[in-house]
């Protein structure tokens, strides 16, 4: 029976594919077990394995795929508790060692983002690594963390941390300059509801730096040495993400992407590698850096959302300084809105709605394109309001509202499957007779340039 549990995080959809059989992820958990004994320097105890060959989502499950949003999904009986989730004081020493090191590396790429004295906040700060060395950047950091004894351990050492997921904290209102989300955005449960709370709690134009594992690393390695030392075997995960897929879903919760790079796995360090182990690692550290995904975002202000591109507005000019049809002027704004659609800045009802809003938007932007002669009276009403409107801006109280409940819909009307739908639909409803004079027309005005 089919679990209604296992959805994706983006689209809501529950009838997901198996993309990896449950036999299979138990066999890759079973070895990442041999493949750590394999490589750890002496003898490790289960302390000694937290994270590595021990981890929180260790139990057999399936690995479901969204084919619309491109996300995976790990669908379990028994889901892991992260608040009583047990570590043992040395191996946490050894962990906050490990965690300033990886984090003093990135200070070329990190450092320039915020002024010194921002005020930033870290969710699932773990042993305070990372809020150890804001501090060194003159940033003041707050850590997030649900586990008791990881949250523990960081304010014993004088790092400032609360317990409980960010949602719970209370933060007011745009207080700080960033937000940190460090390996476990992947094993959030409602990703969406924890952006819409760092987008309250964030400056306009503050940022989000997320890291989660590469889904596509998984997906096409098919080397399962390299999937070790990525700490992907098993996929240890909730969701896993493309960066197209990750792009979508922050860009739907009102951030835009600004930087996006490839990395490596943070090695927890509770035991050192054989020397032969770090060779290993060594000969495989270029396709390594694509195994995790690290992307920088920033808080969009509304008006970044709404307006047309200017590329696309380009484009349409462009079409018509060659002649081409209002109707192959309009097409421009609705590839331009499906593909909003598709990578998440909102939603859509329908694909005939997401094809509405581009028709508006390029009556809007000056595209003299009147409502069909065979529409409805609220469709020409619509385009006739459109074609009055045109180079006027909608007030901003009506913009929010509207992008307020587009990015309550799905992302499903964009897809390729919801395309074909519509373009067979409205082909049937037009006849054969229709169709030919259409081809016709537009083999007239394709190409034709202006004299």
């Amino acid at each position: 029976m089919r679990d209604s549990t296992a959805h994706c995080p983006s689209c809501g959809r529950v009838d997901l594919d198996v993309l990896v059989s449950r036999e299979r992820v138990h066999e890759e958990l079973q070895l990442r077990r041999q493949f750590f004994a394999e490589r750890i320097d002496g003898y490790v105890d289960d302390a000694e394995q937290k994270d590595a060959a021990d981890v929180a989502r260790g139990n057999t499950a399936e690995i479901l795929i969204c084919r619309d949003c491109d996300i995976l999904v790990r669908r379990e009986e028994h889901p892991p508790r992260f608040e009583t989730d047990h570590y043992e004081a040395f191996a946490m020493e050894r962990m906050l060692r490990a965690h300033i090191d990886a984090y003093r590396h990135k200070e070329s790429m990190l450092r320039p983002l915020l002024r010194r004295g921002a005020r930033v906040v870290e969710v699932g700060s773990y042993v305070g690594g990372f809020l150890h060395v804001a501090s060194e950047w003159g940033w003041n950091a707050i850590g997030v963390d649900i586990g008791h004894d990881t949250s523990h351990f960081a304010r014993a050492h004088g790092y400032t941390t609360r317990d409980g997921p960010l949602e719970e904290c209370h933060f007011a209102r745009r207080s700080f300059d960033g937000v940190f989300i460090w390996n476990c955005f992947e094993q959030i449960a409602d990703p969406k509801r924890l952006l819409a709370e760092v987008r309250r709690i964030v400056k306009p134009r503050g940022i989000l730096v997320i890291r989660t594992p590469n889904a596509r690393f998984y997906t096409s390695t098919h080397d399962l040495t390299l999937l070790g030392h990525a700490n992907l075997l098993g996929f240890p995960h909730l969701y896993g993400y493309t960066l197209a897929s990750l792009n979508r879903l922050v860009e739907s919760c009102g951030f835009q992407p600004v930087a996006q790079h490839g990395d490596s796995h943070i090695d927890p360090r509770i035991r050192p590698l054989t020397v032969s182990a770090k060779r290993e690692a060594a000969r495989m550290a270029n396709p390594l850096r694509s195994s995790w995904i690290e992307a920088t975002f920033l808080h969009a202000k509304a008006a970044e959302v709404a307006m047309p591109e200017k590329t696309t507005i380009r484009r349409a000019r462009k079409d018509k300084a060659e002649g081409k049809a209002p109707t192959t002027q309009a097409g421009e704004f609705v590839r331009e809105e499906i593909e909003h659609v598709r990578r998440g800045k909102h939603g859509a009802r329908s694909t005939k709605q997401a094809i509405a809003i581009g028709l508006s938007k390029a009556r809007r932007s000056g595209v003299d394109l009147p409502a069909p002669k065979n529409a409805s009276a609220s469709t020409r009403y619509s385009a006739e309001h459109a074609l009055r409107r045109r180079g006027k801006k909608t007030s901003a109280r009506r913009s929010s509202a509207v992008r307020g409940a587009l990015k309550r819909e799905g992302h499903s009307a964009a897809s390729k499957s919801a395309l074909a739908r519509q373009a067979h639909t409205t082909a049937r409803k037009r006849g054969a007779a229709a169709r030919h004079r259409a081809a016709v027309k537009g083999a007239r005005t394709r190409k034709r340039q202006s004299h």
